[in-house]
């Protein structure tokens, strides 16, 4: 049997719920903040949630029309579940980045994040709801009366708001003013997502509106070619080239011993002699972003999705160039940068192996000599993506305990998810090691070296904060500060005349993804217009290396 109602009770009963259930985490942080219930902070927090109440009477009584209100309640309830449950276990900002990874993430990385914990918030606040609204018949007055009963909701709600506003303006001014707040309005239910997933539209939105025309590179304006060629001195070598590019995944570089971390996390990287850079930052927060933007020619700064797209990256200049480029993916997605390039996809939907694959699955000698090329390797690793750290690394590589084997971080202590996540970068330096004894075996017929950087870093509940993903404004320094380490076989440094005594000096400059797509095709020995020497950053320590941009 159908319950009927009409659409004032609707809304008021719909903005009661996502009051109660969806923002709990917001009430249970904002209480939090002003001291639990101690006297005056109830006051206050009452405040706080009138206004919220009537926010949310607004929306739901403003789009409560025939046709538009349950496909709107029904959108509402089973989006704010699952935001609610990303609230309250990951403490996740959102923003039109943080929207756009969800819309670039696979099965294998949203395995992560789910749990039973997680099935649970989304069935009792966004499954049992729906089916209950399902059940609801909402009558709708004559559209004249209809109109008038919005206009009167718009009044009172307003004379309400200023009942409450003007006697507590200092308080509500504080509030809204005050920066250490930001992190509790953007964790109110449906506003956080609904105006992240509004200023991604925008994003998109201009970049449709510059189609056809702008100048060259510019969003719309076509594919951007760069013309480019091997340079003299790889090629004049007597043996052919073979770079690996690693791109790790939420490591940060706070935690390799190399950079001075006090755990030794980096047991098997010190003994081969790598140059590990201390002062490198990432691009962005999250992988959509970070990934495109490492491979692009125009760095942060000239940086957008379309741009990316439609401009030749590092992957396709070296396969002008003559490389044959190759990239293999443990399942973290490519963000479309391999295009034009190969992709050995090893990391399935449903499974993705730990990252000694990319090691297992590297060509042999023959296979890479059978091409008659030189090649550029990328790894794209699982590396340290949370939540389930504990799922990254083999069992002898469990060197730091406790550790957290829950992907619901907030039930571990802070220590055991510290644990965790060291251990991950752990294994991911005996993966690097791995990688450079390949080189090694290969060194008789190849110049070799590799590379490795992070798309980004991670918090692990510092402050509050885990994961990644904040815009960098306000992202903590562990989410943007990422490794980066490269090692040069001494065929590679013979032929392309680079010192790495000199490299290792520059060890504690200041760098960022900006300078991998130029220090590489510098690395590369690559000749074309697209290349910067000044953000080289091996440039200085070569004899001779590639022409500077006009």
């Amino acid at each position: 049997m159908a319950l009927k109602t009409t659409p004032l009770p609707y809304a008021l009963v719909m903005a009661l719920f996502f009051l109660v259930a969806p923002n709990f985490p917001f009430a249970q942080a904002l209480l939090a903040s002003m001291g639990g219930l101690g006297l005056g902070s109830l006051r206050d927090g009452l405040l706080v949630f009138a206004a919220l109440y009537a926010l949310l009477f607004l929306v739901f009584f403003l789009t409560a029309w025939r046709w538009v209100t349950k496909p709107v309640g029904f959108f509402l309830l089973l989006t704010a579940a699952p935001a609610s449950s990303a609230v309250l276990s990951l403490n996740t900002e959102f923003s039109p980045l943080i929207i756009r990874s969800v819309f670039r993430t696979d099965l294998v990385e949203a395995r992560g994040v789910l749990s039973l914990g997680w099935l649970a918030h989304f069935v009792l606040l966004g499954v049992l709801p729906c089916l209950l609204l399902r059940k609801v018949e909402i009558r709708y007055p004559p559209l004249g009366r209809h109109l008038t009963h919005k206009a009167l909701a718009v009044g009172a709600t307003l004379v309400a708001a200023v009942a409450l506003y003007f006697p507590n303006q200092l308080f509500f001014n504080s509030f809204a003013d005050n920066a250490t707040n930001h992190r509790l309005k953007n964790m109110v239910v449906p506003f956080n997502y609904l105006g992240a997933l509004g200023g991604l539209v925008g994003e998109e939105w201009d970049a449709l509106r510059s189609r056809g025309g702008g100048t060259p590179g510019a969003p719309g304006a076509g594919r951007v070619r760069f013309e480019a060629s091997r340079g003299p001195l790889l090629a004049g070598s007597g043996k052919r080239t073979l770079v690996i590019f690693v791109l790790g995944e939420s490591a940060r570089g706070r935690s390799f011993s190399l950079n001075g971390y006090e755990r030794d996390t980096n047991p098997r990287l010190r003994r081969q002699g790598v140059v590990s850079f201390t002062r490198f930052s990432a691009c962005a927060t999250a992988t959509a972003q970070a990934v495109p933007c490492i491979f692009a020619s125009f760095g942060e700064k000239g940086f957008g999705y379309r741009r990316a797209e439609e401009t030749d990256n590092l992957l396709d200049v070296a396969s002008t160039a003559g490389y044959q480029v190759t990239w293999y993916e443990n399942g973290m997605g490519t963000q479309a940068v391999t295009r034009r390039v190969k992709e050995v996809n090893l990391g399935s939907y449903y499974k993705a192996e730990r990252d000694r694959i990319l090691i297992d699955r590297l060509p042999t000698r023959e296979e890479l000599l059978g091409t008659g090329k030189d090649h550029l390797i990328v790894l794209h690793q699982r590396g340290s993506h949370g939540p389930d750290y504990a799922a990254r690394y083999t069992p002898e590589f469990r060197a730091f305990t406790p550790d957290c084997d829950s992907s619901v971080l907030k039930s571990c202590s802070h220590e055991a998810v510290v644990n965790a996540y060291d251990n991950s970068i752990l294994y991911t330096d005996g993966n690097l090691d791995d990688a450079i004894e390949y080189l090694k075996r290969l060194e008789a017929d190849f110049n070799t070296a590799l590379l490795y950087t992070s798309d980004h870093g991670e918090s692990t509940g510092e402050d509050g904060w885990y994961m990644h993903g904040l815009p960098k404004a306000l992202a903590p320094e562990d989410q943007v500060r990422v490794p980066f380490i490269a090692w040069f076989s001494p065929g590679l440094q013979a032929a392309g005349r680079l010192d790495v005594e000199c490299v290792r000096k520059l060890r504690d400059g200041t760098y960022s993804h900006d300078n991998l797509f130029h220090s590489t095709v510098g690395l590369l020995d690559i000749q074309t217009p697209a290349y910067d020497g000044a953000q080289d950053i091996f440039r200085s320590c070569r004899s001779a290396g590639p022409a500077p941009r006009p």
